[in-house]
This record gives C-alpha cells, structure tokens and sequence, in this order.
C-alpha cells in the first residue's frame, strides 16, 4: 500500500465520511426509553467528553511529531510496540468485520431482500481491498469529492423535511432523565471509533501543527451533523424515528417531492459511499498495524490476509448482529483507556525516560508510516 502526506483538511473528511456510516444507522441502545431531548443533550455531552478525552493523544503526537500510537510505544519498548500493534489490529478487524455485517444488514432487509448477506460482505471486502492499495492519498481525494456532494444532499433533505417539521415531537427530559443522559452520553462515545484512526493517522498531516485543528474539526463536524440530523428526524417521525434501526433512511423513504418520487435512493447511495470510505480506511489502519508485527516479506500480503479474516468474521456477525448492540458498553471502556489513559502513560514513561537519559539516545522505532 502507498503512503503519503495528506492535509489535515482531507484527513477531517475522511473521518467524517467514515463516522457518517454509523450516525445514519445510530439507534440509542435504550431504545423507546430515552426522550427526544434526552438523545440530544447525550449527544452534546458525548461532544464535550470527547473534547476531553484527544488531550492526552494530542500531548503525545505532538511531542513525538513522527510517530503514531505504535511508533512511541515501540520507543517505550520494542516489544510494547508489537503487543500495542496486535491490539489494534484486532480492534481495526473488529470494527471492520462489523461494518461489513451492518451494511449487509442494510442491504438485506431494506434495499435488495432476496440477496445473500455472504455475497454482499464478501463484495464489499473486496472492493474495499482493492481501494486500500491505492493508499491514503487516493482516497483522501475521492473523500473530498463525496464531502461536498453528501453535505448538499443533506442540506438539500433537511429543507424538505422542514416542511413537516413539528416541534412538539420531541418529548423532554423525564424524571429519570439524568441516568439516561449519562448512560446515551456513553453510548455515543463509544460509537466514535474513529478515534483509534487519529491515533495511527495524525502523523500523516504534511503540516504537523494543524494536528490539533483536524481533530477538533473532525470532532466539530460530527457534533453539528449528528445534532441537526437527529433534530430534524425527532421534529419528522417523533416516537417512530427512536425506534429505527436506520432513522435517517425511514425519514427520506417517508418524503415525497415533486422532483424525486421518494428520496431514500439518494440515501441508499450516499450510505453506500460512506460504507466504502469506512472499511477502506479502516483496512489502511489494520494493515500498518499488521506491517509493524510481520516481517516485510509477510506483511505485503497483508491486505489479503485483513481481507480474509474481517470478512469471516463480517459474515459470522452478519447473522449475529445481536452481539454488535451487547458490546456498546465495553466499547466506551475501550476507548476511554486507548484514546486517553494509554497516549498519557506513554507520554509519562517516554517524557520520564529524555530526562533520566538526556546524552543518550532513544531506540529508533520502526516507520509508522508504512
């Protein structure tokens, strides 16, 4: 796979494009019992806690302007930086596989019926792999591309649904309101996966000082986007829209213009875009990850092997999605100690390590970037 800089602006769309994927499939794991307004303000706070959370990975990778998560856990120790890659390949695989099993739920049920959910995980993992090779750069500028028609679609929708808008859909906070604010709080974060992409990706940046910028925009971009989205799907469909297991397609399949006669296969399209944007970007990660743990004549085989492990297991979830939903609350525990708690100790040990061994130099860690 060929690797190159990128600007922090295409790296903020792509993570935008790849969180897209799982805001239009969002449903709040506590179903009809949250309120509209409790989805809402959950959604602010999981916005300021993960404002919170990037500090320490922001400390650490700009201090060390050339490494991502696995360079400076190899300077800590080579074999930290082996254990740290293999735990993020696993993660990358996992998040992989379950995109795969998503979207041929979505396929399946709502767009073609009949069709094979194996054939459609298979297809879109390949084609997935087939885009990773390309490297980052090829799909930075196609995301640039699909940015700009995904923001004018939805702004586009969200005019048309205003016309049916009715504030008094969305119900307010009930007596128990604030233990389901916190729990929606973290269901959200933990659906923000893309978080782990900073971790590998942020050294990718051709202007390392914009690092902070790309990831407070990144976290920006998704705060607005998932606000207005859910506020006009709550406005629209009420009750009916927190029960969907895809509110954002049962809001345009219930629009009717004189122009389109139904606006869901403009949805279809642009989910399928966002499908392709995710698990490539995500297949770029799991493989630097698998080339910092094999050798360099075993990890050019690398895509092919991600190829085949995320798709068995994609398959495999694709007829257990149940587990996907079970695994929200481990997913915020995960995140919190990867994104936050794991960047900080690293930062601690290597900052500890200058100033026992200032004269001395610190063991040159394999290149990140590869």
């Amino acid at each position: 796979m060929s690797e190159g800089k990128i600007s922090s602006t295409q790296l903020t769309l792509l993570l935008f494009l790849s969180r897209i994927f799982s805001i239009l499939e969002y449903t709040p794991a506590l179903g009809d019992s949250m309120t509209g307004m409790t989805l809402l303000l959950s959604t602010a706070l999981s916005f300021l806690v993960q404002c919170v959370l990037v500090i320490p990975m922001l400390l650490l990778l700009y201090r060390y302007q050339n490494q991502n998560v696995l360079g400076c856990a190899y300077l800590v120790s080579p074999v930290l930086g082996k254990i740290t890659a293999a735990l993020f390949l696993l993660l990358f695989l996992a998040h992989l596989s379950g995109g795969y099993a998503i979207f041929s739920m979505f396929m399946t049920n709502i767009v073609y019926l009949k069709s094979s959910p194996i054939l459609i995980v298979l297809l879109l993992a390949a084609v997935c792999t087939v885009c990773a090779c390309f490297g980052l750069q090829g799909l930075a500028r196609a995301g640039s591309i699909v940015f700009v028609l995904f923001i004018l679609s939805t702004v586009f929708l969200c005019l048309v649904a205003s016309d049916s808008a009715e504030i008094l859909n969305i119900h307010m906070i009930q007596e128990d309101g604030i233990s389901r604010i916190i729990r929606g709080t973290l269901e959200s974060t933990s659906k923000n996966a893309e978080l782990f992409v900073l971790l590998l990706l942020l050294p990718q940046i051709a202007k390392p000082q914009k690092k902070r910028a790309c990831t407070y925009w990144f976290l920006t971009l998704v705060f607005l986007f998932t606000e207005v989205t859910q506020f006009i799907i709550l406005s629209v469909l009420g009750d009916f829209g927190m029960k969907q297991m895809f509110p954002y397609y049962a809001l345009t399949s219930v629009i009717d213009i004189s122009i389109f006669q139904r606006l869901d296969s403009l949805h279809v399209t642009l989910w399928i875009f966002t499908a392709l944007f995710r698990c490539t970007l995500y297949t770029i990660c799991a493989a630097k990850c698998a080339n910092m743990l094999f050798p360099k004549k075993i990890s050019r085989f690398s895509p092919l092997f991600i190829f085949l492990l995320s798709s068995g297991a994609g398959i495999f979830l694709a007829n257990h999605i149940p587990l996907l939903r079970r695994a929200s609350p481990s997913n915020s525990l995960i995140l919190t100690l990867l994104t936050a708690v794991f960047p900080l100790i690293l930062f601690v040990i290597l900052y500890r390590k200058e100033k026992r061994h200032a004269p001395c130099k610190s063991p040159a860690a394999p290149d990140s970037h590869s």
